[in-house]
């Protein structure tokens, strides 16, 4: 059922390359890389450095590895984030590709670059990687670690946990809503091409009011959004 697959999206005619998989390449339905896998990474920083927004973001990028393919979002992104104490800088380039600081060939990660050393992680293993001055190591030298269980199984388990004990989760979903936030604004900061000013309290852009059109879709008729 198309009409039921586009649900509140606009109604556009059938086209298998906006359909199932490279659909997260239409501003319609999805945000490209940035949303895809911008949840999975992002969810990383926010927990590590204890924050939930940023105060602003600025992007730049576009499609420049496949500039006359069909895709409406970039295969190339460079989004900074200023969180007050602490800068986040999200890189893309055609897909994800893999971290510099980690071993396992096409996963991407996070590196949290600090004045004694940079801790890398991914969503299987992590590793410290200490700095040194005068030849002597500035933090603890640590072993790598990996885990082998597999992260979706742990996670449905903890939600059908969760269901019978009541508890919260380990992803809650304000996480969910703070990772996928960060995501959006970094596409929004891209779209509109300026350095975007985010006020957690009010829930808005406030140094750019058309801005703000992007953070709720317009709903086609008879879709609406669900209020509780």
């Amino acid at each position: 059922d198309y009409d039921r697959w586009l649900g509140p999206a606009p109604e556009r005619p059938f086209n298998k390359y906006r359909f199932h998989g490279s659909f997260r390449y239409f501003w319609d339905y999805a945000g490209g890389l940035m949303t895809d896998w911008g949840v999975h990474m992002l969810d990383m920083v926010l927990a590590g450095m204890d924050a939930s927004a940023p105060k602003s973001v600025m992007a730049i990028g576009g499609k420049l590895a496949f500039p006359n393919n069909a895709a409406e979002t970039p295969d190339t992104l460079t989004t900074v984030y200023d969180f007050g104490d602490f800068s986040l800088v999200w890189e893309q380039f055609i897909a994800m590709g893999t971290s510099p600081y980690l071993d396992e060939s096409g996963e991407p990660g996070v590196a949290f670059i600090g004045e004694k050393g940079i801790l890398a992680i991914n969503r299987a293993s992590w590793k410290v990687l200490p700095l040194q001055e005068d030849g002597k190591y500035l933090t603890e030298v640590l072993p790598p670690r990996r885990s082998y269980i597999n992260g979706l199984d742990e996670h449905t388990r903890n939600f059908y946990e969760c269901i019978q004990s009541r508890e919260d989760p380990n992803c809650t979903i304000e996480i969910g809503r703070d990772a996928a936030l960060v995501a959006h604004l970094g596409n929004i900061a891209y779209r509109t091409g300026k350095k975007l000013e985010w006020d957690a309290s009010q829930g808005r852009i406030v140094n750019d009011t058309e801005a703000n059109d992007y953070l709720s879709p317009t709903y086609r008729t008879p879709w609406k959004l669900w209020e509780g």
